[in-house]
């Protein structure tokens, strides 16, 4: 796996609260728009210091042989033109967006990348990178200053993993790849989960608490999903509170929305 980097300075921000968001599923016949509607909202009213990660299958793109199709899809165009809409008024609070399976399902078929088209269409082509990618926030005035960054470790996911214990694995291991992130996120399974772990780095050896979590999604059971018998979706986010002090000590807090 090729790990990207996308480093954010928050000058003299200390306190700062992330929105990762994952398996949006816009165009799909049971997308959660109200749900969706609703934490936009919540990220406007925050302010500047909320900052959004969008971790892959922001669109269904039911393109021919997915098995969504058969529902009464949405045309990539169209469905790429209402995630515009619906994101550019958060667009400036966007630090990452990475494609997920859905995506690369365009990607595949005709050789377009349809995130990074996105994310230029939401005028944050900076903000792309196309796989997994390591989230470094920094809180100096300048970027390298200003006490220890937090670091996020963001998926989007993988596998199938429908039994509880699998699903929460496959977080866990992403510490594997690298090893000393503050918090690491995938998405894909649409569930919510959300658990800690420490380790000690270095020596004298220094206490690291991490988060692992599951940013559930913005869909409901469709069709072939029932056919299926999947479990229902965890819909909706978590939200995860920063804080950091002039010592680089952080303070995490994760709630499950």
């Amino acid at each position: 796996m090729e790990l990207h980097t996308q480093e954010i300075c928050l000058k003299d921000k200390k306190k700062f609260v992330v929105h990762p968001l994952s398996d949006v599923h816009i165009g799909a016949e049971k997308h959660k728009k109200q749900l969706l509607k609703e934490k936009i909202k919540q990220i406007i009213d925050g302010g500047p210091t909320h900052r959004v990660l969008l971790l892959g299958d922001l669109g269904d793109t039911a393109i021919v042989g997915s098995p969504s199709f058969r529902h009464g899809a949405t045309t990539i165009q169209d469905e790429l033109t209402e995630m515009v809409r619906v994101f550019k008024p958060i667009a400036d609070r966007v630090d990452l967006i990475i494609p997920g399976n859905h995506e690369r399902r365009v990607n595949r078929a005709v050789g377009l990348d349809y995130t990074q088209q996105f994310a230029t269409l939401l005028g944050r082509a900076e903000s792309y990178r196309p796989g997994a990618t390591v989230v470094k926030y920094v809180f100096g005035k300048r970027k390298n200053r200003g006490g220890t960054p937090v670091e996020l470790f963001c998926h989007h996911g993988y596998g199938g993993g429908r039994k509880g214990g699998a699903k929460f694995n496959k977080v866990l291991d992403l510490s594997q790849i690298k090893g000393d992130c503050d918090i690491y996120m995938m998405g894909h399974v649409h569930d919510q989960t959300v658990g800690k772990a420490k380790i000690y780095l270095g020596w004298p050896p220094r206490e690291l608490e991490q988060y692992f979590i599951i940013t559930g999604c913005y869909l409901g059971l469709e069709p072939y999903a029932l056919d299926c018998a999947y479990p229902p979706s965890a819909e909706g986010s978590p939200v995860i509170q920063i804080q950091c002090n002039s010592a680089g000590q952080k303070k995490i807090q994760v709630v499950l929305g």
